[in-house]
């Protein structure tokens, strides 16, 4: 799926982008992050901020805690994840790019070599049966550094390497780099996604890298994407109540209070993410999936605005995203498997969405058909509707965040009835299915045990053939 900005968040990257400037000129180091919930959008934030940041001449090191906390000393992946950075680096061969370059190779070479010696003194790798010549690696670093570096590779790093004097030396290859850009950002992201303990050894080693304790300043510019929230809880169950301020008493009446005090020596600022304004077509999150499907009407394309904006108003956009990315997946898995079938009509969107809501998010079967009455004026109303229960209590996804608003889903699925059925032809109400969008829809949601009967379909067969394959296709890639 592209990456649209669905949630205008333009002006907010620009104040980041604005704030990182100011340091730089002013030659200041600088940690700060930026503060949201889960799925409103932080990745996305800092991907559109590193574009714009690299195209401005800045070395920008993106380092994901959560894709590299399989390593337990979490020096390792962000010494990887640097040596990723450099090795992608492509710069043209010209004579302006000379000194760059020259300065790429140094530090790759130093710091991979740093990066073998960690894993062999901490570890006990055994490079050789890997197939890994340390001893050339050493030499070939050795003479492409100064030679007051020599006695480190040599010496030290072959026996027991400190994990200060490691960071250190990634500081000063750093502070080398720093001289070829307009300076250097280290942006970190999901730190709150992390087991609690390696959360806090994550934020301990960036921070002696980029601080600099001799001269009690930030060296490069630091910014990280939390969660404050889980953050706070991660540092708690680190830590407990074991720290105090001054006397032995405590510094916190609770958790936020506990994690304030414990954050502050490596954040400097904290700004929070903003809601957002979403976009002024709600259908822009489909990113062209609603093209696959044919006779789109202002009726039904209105319905499924609805399900986007309304329904789903529970949802994080990266929840919603990935609604539609999963969606789209079993839609086109469905139409290879199944040659027969053609481009369907649009009301069958509304059904792929719903079937794919409740099987990905929430984890559960789809609804069934029930009915109703509602209050209209003075008058009571029987209604055809989604029945999730009797209260309208949220239905929360697994993650315990997501939530399906059952009011909102039973507003935007319910519509008049068209019959009474005789209790002696079982009972139950009817409907037009051809008459609305809500209705056409609702025909493939009825069972066995639904007290609705439909008349008057008007649906081609080959809709019906399309949803069951669809439900197949789901079953097989997503069984309950």
């Amino acid at each position: 799926m592209s990456k649209k900005d669905l949630l205008q968040r333009e002006e907010y990257v620009k104040l980041l982008e604005s704030l990182i400037d100011n340091k730089i000129q002013n030659r200041k180091g600088f940690s700060f992050a930026i503060d949201g919930s889960w799925g409103c959008g932080k990745s996305f934030i800092l991907g559109m901020l590193e574009k714009k940041l690299s195209n401005k001449d800045y070395l920008v090191i993106h380092y994901n805690c959560w894709d590299n906390d399989f390593y337990k000393e979490p020096l390792i992946a962000i010494l990887s994840t640097i040596i990723d950075k450099l090795n992608n680096i492509d710069l043209p061969e010209t004579e302006e790019n000379k000194q760059k370059r020259n300065k790429i190779i140094i530090a790759l070479n130093f710091l991979k070599k740093l990066l073998f010696m960690i894993v062999k003194n901490k570890f006990g790798v055994d490079f050789e049966k890997l197939g890994i010549n340390l001893d050339e690696l050493k030499n070939t670093a050795v003479e492409t550094i100064d030679a007051d570096k020599k006695p480190l590779l040599s010496n030290d790093l072959d026996n027991n390497l400190s994990i200060k004097q490691t960071i250190k030396d990634i500081r000063e290859q750093l502070l080398g780099l720093q001289l070829e850009w307009k300076g250097i950002v280290l942006i970190v992201d999901e730190l709150d996604r992390c087991l609690p303990n390696y959360a806090i050894s994550v934020l301990e080693r960036l921070h002696h890298i980029c601080f600099d304790t001799d001269n009690d300043e930030f060296r490069f510019i630091q910014l990280l994407a939390i969660n404050k929230k889980e953050l706070s809880d991660s540092i708690y169950k680190a830590f407990g109540k074991a720290i105090t301020a001054g006397d032995d008493k405590p510094i916190h009446d609770g958790i936020q209070t506990f994690a304030d005090y414990y954050l502050q020596k490596f954040i400097q600022l904290i700004i929070p993410v903003p809601a957002g304004i979403l976009s002024n077509d709600p259908l822009a999150i489909l990113d062209g999936f609603e093209n696959e499907f044919f006779g789109i009407k202002d009726s039904y394309r209105n319905f499924v605005e609805d399900f986007i904006s309304s329904v789903m108003s529970g949802f994080s956009m990266r929840s919603k995203i990935e609604l539609v990315n999963h969606t789209k997946m079993v839609h086109q898995l469905t139409l290879i498997n199944n040659t027969n079938l053609h481009k369907p009509f649009i009301g069958i969107l509304a059904v792929e969405l719903v079937d794919c809501m409740y099987r990905f998010l929430l984890k559960r079967e789809r609804p069934q058909l029930d009915y109703g009455k509602i209050e209209v004026g003075e008058m009571k109303q029987n209604i055809v509707v989604f029945w999730l229960d009797p209260s309208t209590v949220p239905q929360y996804a697994p993650n315990k965040i997501d939530y399906l608003d059952s009011a909102k889903l039973k507003e935007w699925s319910q519509t008049p009835i068209d019959g009474i059925i005789p209790e002696y032809d079982g009972g139950g109400v009817n409907f037009d299915a051809s008459n609305y969008p809500e209705n056409y829809m609702k025909f493939f949601y009825i069972s066995n045990k639904s007290r609705v009967k439909p008349f008057n379909t008007g649906l081609q067969r080959d809709y019906i053939s399309f949803v069951d394959a669809f439900r197949k296709t789901l079953d097989i890639i997503a069984p309950l």
